[in-house]
């Protein structure tokens, strides 16, 4: 068997990576694979109480080849998962020095935050020393190697979100993602705020601009200010008035625990929501429209807003299941064995014809 999966992560720059990452690792686990988060630099607080939760070790490496190489020695894990250009380029180095086959997950990184360059170029200088790549599907716009270049198929992955349980409460909690202390957005949450009666709001930050829980103060109006993950089982209904904040798995954990998504047009989430069933979309910059639909959320009854839930739930269950998703890993992570560890190969063939998780 699988005696340690590294899935090797750099925070700093992909988008959403950490839901995605801690995901992938539960799915695992319940496939019967040890998955161990490696962290390049700071380890997401979040992210790492979930894990603890979850029974996922979680480790934290300086990011370079000396201190990846020496951990991989010390304990070498039989494979190797990497996420984004640093991370891609240490382990892939790492692992063809210590003969540890590498799956590389290709993303999108996070705007206005790309890697260095020269880590850019490294990334596409060692493609092809990864076994197998694979690319979430509708999160890498930009042209990638072509399959042939690489040991194995590139394999395209959708999104994928494990379903939380039915929540038993449902809170009237509006939570609201704001990207960043800048200005113009800061002036237009006031602008929408002031719009609203005296409602149960909370903030939290895409960004690191807020530092610790404390309030929002706007025109005599104590808003909460959160610090962290937010708390689906405090959350009703979430509101994200900025397309640049969060992104497609952030609505995806939403409506994985129930809760309805309320979003401007144009955020890389907007598939997702049919409007009236499990969320609304509102055109960019019309305050006065997301004003009226929170007021019309906020005055539906207990059963109204059951029945959004149940099918912001049902959107997860019927595309979003891991089952297929997982799959396909386990078909890279197969490849990838395949000449460097031939006895993983038919372990994770059987897994892979496991029950739906």
């Amino acid at each position: 068997m699988i005696h340690d999966l590294w899935l090797l992560w750099d925070e700093s720059s992909l988008i959403g990576v950490d839901k995605s990452v801690l995901w992938l690792a539960e799915a695992l686990r319940l496939r019967g694979l040890v998955a161990r988060i490696v962290c390049l630099g700071p380890v997401n607080p979040g992210l790492c109480e979930r894990a603890i939760d979850a029974g996922i070790p979680v480790s934290r490496l300086q990011a370079s080849a000396k201190e990846v190489s020496a951990a991989a020695a010390h304990a070498p894990p039989d494979l190797i998962h990497t996420f984004g250009a640093r991370a891609g380029t240490l382990g892939r180095v790492v692992g063809r020095l210590l003969h540890i086959p590498v799956v590389s997950t290709l993303q999108q990184q996070r705007p206005g935050h790309p890697a260095p360059a020269l880590y850019r170029l490294l990334d596409r200088l060692t493609h092809r020393l990864a076994r197998a790549s694979v690319v979430l599907r509708g999160d890498a716009p930009e042209p990638r190697p072509a399959s042939d270049r690489l040991p194995c198929d590139t394999r395209l992955i959708a999104p994928f979100v494990p379903l939380a349980p039915r929540p038993t409460v449902l809170p009237k909690t509006i939570a609201f993602l704001v990207n960043g202390e800048e200005e113009g957005r800061l002036t237009r949450f006031r602008q929408l705020t002031d719009m609203l009666p005296p409602m149960d709001l909370a903030i939290y930050s895409a960004s690191a601009a807020y530092r610790g829980p404390g309030h929002y103060y706007n025109a005599g109006r104590s808003i909460r200010r959160i610090d962290g993950p937010i708390r689906w089982q405090e959350t009703g209904l979430l509101c994200l008035t900025d397309s640049d904040a969060g992104g497609m798995e952030l609505a995806l954990d939403a409506m994985a625990h129930g809760v309805p998504v309320l979003s401007v047009i144009g955020g890389p989430w907007e598939p997702l929501i049919v409007p009236g069933e499990n969320g609304w979309i509102i055109g960019k910059g019309n305050l006065a429209g997301l004003a009226q639909q929170i007021h019309k959320w906020e005055a539906m009854d207990e059963a109204q807003r059951r029945q959004l839930s149940d099918r912001a739930r049902q959107t997860v269950a019927k595309h979003f299941a891991p089952q297929s998703a997982i799959s396909q890993v386990l078909n890279a992570y197969a490849c990838a064995s395949a000449r460097d560890k031939p006895d993983l190969v038919a372990r994770l063939e059987a897994l892979r014809d496991m029950p739906p998780l």
